[in-house]
């Protein structure tokens, strides 16, 4: 499969479509209400604010993938809302995490809530990421793509930017990575900073080299509502208001996540898995300074 012009600009008009602000106001009505019944199941909103579950909720809907794929479970706040989407999308959902028991806890209470057809649209496997193949996780013929990343490391990130992103690059996707905060949202940097961002983690290195090398624009809910605002203040007063009170403001705790696309590569096939210096020199250069930067720390 070779990407033409046309297929190249329809990715980066999708880009363009997609906006957290826009989202909301299209998709929040009601979402609440069904939202905050799983909320208070996973009871754990130090990882994820009630107010990003409908920040990611209504993105999930605006973008409607056809496959979710979570890198990351935790106690499962991102997992009820993708699998709340795919309700609605009728798309599975594929949630990794190397532990199962706080997934098994969470799953428990929110059985007698959903039922098991809820729970079953998706694949909860508890291994390794590292251990996964790409192929069987994102299959031949598969479109639309969420990849959804809340799980930290550098080996983890190396494996990620090798084997997952060049899957995704040759197929319409979205990639979210959470706990890296827009300094947009005027919060003091955490351990690691790179740009207009920061993170208490090590892959926002080697994602700012791509980012960088690459020109993409990497969108967060910070940037989009700060761009909605500047042009009407009132339009987010109003959505701000309409929220339930427990998740005002709609940022400050929230919204540590960005999202972005990959630039479309011009010669891989859809189901090709070769290593990432095959695919892109800047690619590969950022991977090497990335495992450079850890050699010198070591």
């Amino acid at each position: 499969m070779t990407w033409c012009s046309s297929q190249k600009r329809r990715l980066e008009l999708l880009t363009d479509r997609l906006n957290v602000f826009l989202a909301m106001e299209q998709y929040m009505g009601g979402a609440a209400q069904r939202l905050a019944p799983l909320y208070r199941c996973v009871n754990r909103p130090v990882d994820f604010q009630f107010a990003d579950w409908l920040m990611l909720f209504s993105l999930t809907l605006q973008y409607r993938p056809e496959l979710i794929v979570e890198v990351g479970r935790g106690c499962g706040n991102s997992t009820c809302v993708f699998l709340e989407a795919a309700s609605e999308l009728s798309c599975p959902v594929v949630s990794v995490d190397r532990r199962s028991w706080r997934w098994r806890r969470t799953a428990k209470k929110v059985l007698s809530l959903r039922g098991r057809d809820w729970l079953c649209r998706g694949t909860i496997v508890s291994k390794n990421f590292l251990a996964t193949d790409p192929q069987a996780l994102i299959p031949e013929g598969t479109g639309r793509t969420l990849f959804f990343w809340d799980a930290h490391g550098r080996d983890l990130a190396t494996f990620i930017i090798r084997r997952i992103f060049p899957r995704l690059r040759v197929r319409s996707h979205l990639i979210i990575v959470h706990d890296i905060t827009d300094l947009l949202l005027g919060l003091n940097p955490r351990h690691f900073q790179q740009g207009p961002f920061n993170s208490g983690f090590d892959e926002l290195f080697p994602l700012y080299e791509l980012w960088q090398a690459e020109n993409t624009a990497v969108r967060s809910p910070a940037r989009d509502i700060a761009g909605v605002e500047k042009e009407d203040p009132n339009r987010v007063d109003r959505l701000a208001g309409s929220l339930p009170v427990f998740c005002r403001p709609l940022l400050g705790p929230t919204g540590h996540w960005v999202y972005f696309q990959l630039s479309p590569s011009l010669t891989m096939g859809p189901d090709t898995d070769a290593p990432v210096q095959n695919h892109s020199g800047t690619f590969g250069l950022a991977i090497k300074r990335f495992l450079k930067r850890f050699q010198v720390r070591r």
